[in-house]
């Protein structure tokens, strides 16, 4: 009778653990390390492999010819736009990487994305109402332009991507809206409630 007590704990220790699965992403933030554009395609193909919820999507080519990814989480195997709309969910955009040279929105999403899908601390339970699709990296060609140079003055991991993309635009300034409004974005978003959110950092 005195085990009792230990037991309950042991069942209900047992029951969380069981409720929510391990990381599949281990991002190397200790190592001063922020991951190329090929690991972090790589990272989202992982959860993609591993999550009936989750799909990584081409949508088009960017300017330096490699293709624009979406990633896309609900909470049942469902990414039509047309019926999510029906079911009236929302649409929540998460837009990284339009200066590379400021990484943290490229592994934080990463790192959000593997917690919502194992259903750490619960987290699933955003998926109830919502969709989030995110960007993995939209300036695709100053990611790729990689050097322990384009931050200086900044505190920022060893290597980091370029401002520019690969004709050297300002995606923050130039592009962004015409190709949020016009681009391949509108697959998803003409068809939903949506919200549009987009990382960057501002270091002093």
């Amino acid at each position: 009778m005195k085990n009792i007590p230990f037991l309950l704990i042991v069942l209900c220790f047992s029951l969380i653990t069981n409720a929510q699965n391990q990381p599949l992403l281990h991002l190397k933030y200790e190592q001063n390390y922020t991951p190329t554009y090929s690991e972090v395609i790589e990272m989202f193909q992982l959860l993609d492999e591993n999550y009936g919820n989750a799909v990584l999507l081409e949508k088009g080519l960017t300017d330096c010819g490699k293709p624009l990814h979406l990633f896309v989480i609900n909470n049942e195997p469902e990414f039509n736009p047309e019926k999510i709309r029906e079911q009236g969910k929302t649409v929540l955009l998460i837009n990284n990487g339009i200066h590379p040279g400021e990484p943290e929105g490229i592994d934080a999403s990463l790192w959000f994305a593997d917690d919502v899908l194992r259903n750490k601390d619960g987290m699933a339970k955003l998926l109830e109402n919502t969709v989030i699709i995110i960007i993995p990296v939209y300036n695709i060609g100053g990611h790729l332009n990689r050097s322990a140079y384009n931050r200086s003055g900044q505190t920022t991991p060893y290597e980091t991507g370029f401002r520019g993309n690969y004709a050297n635009l300002d995606l923050n300034r130039v592009v962004l809206q015409k190709f949020l409004l016009n681009g391949i974005l509108t697959f998803f978003l003409i068809r939903t409630q949506q919200m549009v959110t987009t990382i960057n950092t501002a270091l002093l």
